[in-house]
């Protein structure tokens, strides 16, 4: 049975690079003869894939003789699958025969993007929103074109229009907020340091609050832009926002702005906090990590995962740890100022780790809304997928960081750190 598997394995790979290599035809009969093999095997996933591989590439023959329009629809499905070269091909085949097909270009600027053309990405971008200028999926392309290149402040001067955009054309509110405002939902937004199990706080609010999940920032690390728009969407309520934005005058002026004033503020000791954010990005599939690049300042390199474990250390420690620690200082420099004026509450993953159910129940008690019991949530909320949840430890990096390194971090870190946190 094992032999077996390996040979429809074999050949779903090899038809994968025929198509590549676009040798349809034979393609789609590998990909036949591998959905064969895996049902003998009774691998059902696999042959369901293989099969949609094969009815993918039929889509795509058919549409280059009958409707090229459809051509985009392959292209799509390839980025997906992190097939970038068959991508732009396929899109330069169909600007070929539709010029000014807007579609076309927002996926040749897609794939440019990820191939590291970034001049093709930008001019791509631009075209695409010049064809179809009321078309949010393109306007959020280009900024992310400027996130490519690192001006981070047109980034959020683009997005904030895309926001614009979306209220003007009815997409915000969205329909589960406005159900979620009319529940009573206030609005939810707090501030999570990496690797401090926000998503697991996130996923827990939006299960039990029915909140609509917001960006309203850049996105980027450790220094992130608030985009007045999308806060001014979040203080209506029953939206989420789960932020890794640093405390800047300009965050805090926002948050005053649209009386934002009950939110949450997560901590983790970043010496663990680096060693997570490591091996979680090393884990990543290769389509994904290149998309996370460009929200680090400075931008990761693309050779990251490719690097020793030590070297990627070396990186982190380098180049990513002073932000971790201007991170936690700025929120700590306001902990008081924000507390004196609304219901302000500062968390550490250690207090998820040591007593989840008060850490819970202050995030309950600091925007007003009921959650279950802990168990039900550790039932409901475990079950799920969180691949950006690792291990959960917190003494790890005395295990893994030589005493060289233990020391270098420790020393890096302010001592109002370990007043403060049990650290």
């Amino acid at each position: 049975m094992g032999t077996d598997l390996n040979t429809a394995n074999a050949v779903m790979n090899s038809a994968s690079e025929l198509e590549n290599e676009l040798e349809f035809d034979e393609a789609r009969r590998q990909f036949e003869n591998a959905a064969n093999l895996f049902v003998i095997n009774a691998d059902e996933a696999s042959a369901k894939k293989a099969i949609k591989s094969s009815l993918e590439i039929r889509e795509y023959q058919h549409a280059v003789g009958h409707n090229p329009y459809t051509l985009c629809d392959y292209a799509s499905k390839k980025i997906n699958n992190g097939q970038f070269n068959l991508a732009g091909v396929v899109c330069e085949q169909t600007l070929e025969l539709i010029p000014e097909m807007a579609e076309a270009h927002h996926l040749t600027s897609i794939v440019a993007g990820f191939s590291g053309d970034l001049d093709l990405s930008a001019s791509a971008a631009y075209r695409a929103l010049q064809l179809a200028p009321e078309n949010t999926k393109y306007v959020r392309q280009l900024s992310r074109v400027y996130l490519t290149q690192e001006n981070q402040e047109k980034a959020a001067e683009i997005m904030g229009q895309e926001i614009t955009l979306m209220r003007k054309q009815g997409e915000l509110p969205s329909i589960q907020q406005r159900e979620a405002i009319d529940a009573g939902v206030p609005p939810i937004c707090f501030f999570a340091q990496n690797k401090s199990a926000s998503e697991y706080a996130r996923d827990v609010l939006l299960r039990y609050t029915g909140a609509h999940l917001l960006y309203p920032t850049l996105g980027t690390f450790p220094r992130d832009i608030p985009i007045a728009t999308g806060f001014e969407i979040l203080s209506l309520g029953g939206a989420l926002a789960r932020l890794h934005s640093d405390a800047s005058p300009l965050l805090l002026k926002t948050l005053e702005n649209f009386d934002i004033q009950n939110f949450v503020v997560l901590f983790r000791d970043p010496r663990q906090s680096i060693l997570s954010w490591v091996r979680g990005l090393s884990s990543l599939p290769g389509e994904l990590f290149r998309h996370h690049c460009v929200y680090f300042a400075p931008h990761l390199p693309r050779d990251f995962q490719m690097m020793r474990e030590a070297q990627q250390f070396q990186y982190a420690t380098q180049y990513l740890y002073g932000g971790l620690i201007e991170w936690i200082d700025g929120w700590l420099q306001v902990e008081k100022k924000l507390q004196c004026k609304g219901a302000v509450t500062f968390l550490c993953f250690e207090d998820f780790q040591q007593d989840p159910k008060s850490y819970f129940n202050k995030i309950s008690s600091t925007y007003g809304v009921p959650l279950p019991k802990l168990e039900v949530i550790e039932r409901e909320i475990c079950s799920q997928d969180h691949s950006n949840f690792r291990l959960g430890q917190t003494q790890e990096w005395r295990e893994v960081f030589s005493k060289k390194m233990q020391t270098q971090l420790t020393e890096l870190m302010p001592k109002k750190f370990f007043e403060r946190f049990d650290w």
